[in-house]
Parts: structure tokens; C-alpha cells; sequence
């Protein structure tokens, strides 16, 4: 796990799928979140990207990203911090630009892979990615 703090905001870890799961691939397994807690579905954040009608920026937090197509309003609550990634050779990319989020869930093309949601800086879109598992990659957890 990669812990990341940012201008003395601390954004968590980044972890890489199996870590994040345990080494269990069950969806919606607890994995490293607390009692009580799991790691969404696919179906769960489809949910939320519904609930808020596909508007990724009533998922950001309010002041931090502030470009035309892509200015968080937070109207759902989920406050999305952008932390970044870590990619297959260990370096941190897209710091202050995206916020990315694992699923439960390998890829339904590939085990080596598994799916994330993502937003940016400069974009409404929620997006849906498949990608390797070895990514370090935030987690928001989903009460039971």
C-alpha cells in the first residue's frame, strides 16, 4: 500500500486489487474495509452513478477541482478526493487530476483484470474501467 497526503490533506492508500479484496474475489466481499463495511459491486455504483443521473461531479468535493465541464458540486455527499494512481512500474500518476475507486469485481474479460470507477478534473463522465490488478488504486467502502 502507497499512502498519499496531499498539501496536508491525507487521501488514504492505494491498494492493489488482491490487497484490497484479501485474496478472496467474492463481489462484494468486506476485504480491507472495516467490520460492517464492503467493497461496492459493480451494480452498487451504478446505482449511485444513477441516483445522481450520471453527473460525476455531484460525487466530487466542492473547491478542490474547479474546471468548466468538470467543477465537483458534492449534491450527492460522497466527496471524492482525486489521489491518483499507481501504475504497474510504481510511480504515481494523474495526482490531483482523477479519483479512482476498485470494485468488487474482476473483469468479465479478463482475470488479470478488474474494474474501477474513475472521474477527473475536467469531465462530468463516470467512467467504467477495466485494468490490471496489480494498479494501486483507492478504495471507498459501502456500509452493510
Amino acid at each position: 500500500m502507497l499512502s498519499l497526503d496531499s498539501g496536508g490533506l491525507g487521501y488514504g492508500g492505494l491498494y492493489q486489487w488482491d490487497e484490497a479484496m484479501q485474496y478472496v474475489t467474492t463481489p462484494g466481499t468486506r476485504g480491507i474495509c472495516p467490520t460492517g463495511w464492503h467493497i461496492p459491486t459493480r451494480e452498487e455504483f451504478e446505482t449511485l452513478a444513477n441516483s445522481v443521473g450520471g453527473d460525476g461531479n455531484a460525487l466530487k468535493e466542492i473547491g478542490l477541482h474547479s474546471t468548466t465541464n468538470g467543477e465537483g458540486t458534492n449534491t450527492s455527499g460522497f466527496s471524492a478526493l482525486f489521489g491518483g494512481f499507481r501504475d504497474q512500474n510504481a510511480f504515481w500518476r494523474e495526482g490531483d487530476n482523477s479519483f479512482y475507486s476498485w470494485i468488487s469485481q474482476e473483469s468479465v474479460d479478463n482475470v488479470d483484470f478488474a474494474d474501477y470507477r474513475r472521474l477527473d478534473y475536467n469531465s462530468s463522465t463516470i467512467f467504467l474501467i477495466h485494468n490490471w490488478k496489480d494498479f494501486g488504486v483507492s478504495v471507498r467502502c459501502l456500509k452493510n
